[in-house]
């Protein structure tokens, strides 16, 4: 079963942005698809400035589970969240 990968976050350092960017691809593995990447999401029903939105797609728990526990990505993440501090939330498909 999929499961998603839902980042929502605020850019407040582009330059780190940039870098992990440039190097997060070489971590992903295959079956990873990006569904959705907004940094203007629109607000339809609440209160409140929606924030920056990444949806990734991962074939299955274990693949997200190896990829994200990785030590290569794990280097990433402090670069992650201090370029856009946020949410990063799992779902599992239907």
């Amino acid at each position: 079963m999929p499961v998603y990968a839902i980042a929502q976050n605020t850019l407040v350092d582009q330059e780190k942005m940039d870098e992990y960017l440039s190097k997060v691809g070489a971590t992903i593995p295959d079956g990873v698809k990006l569904l959705a990447s907004d940094d203007t999401p629109e607000l339809i029903e609440g209160e409140g400035q929606p924030l920056r939105t990444v949806i990734v797609e991962f074939p299955d728990r274990d693949v997200f589970d190896a990829w994200y526990q990785s030590p290569e990505y794990r280097e990433l993440t402090k670069i992650r969240m201090a370029a856009a501090p946020g949410t990063f939330i799992l779902v599992e498909g239907a």
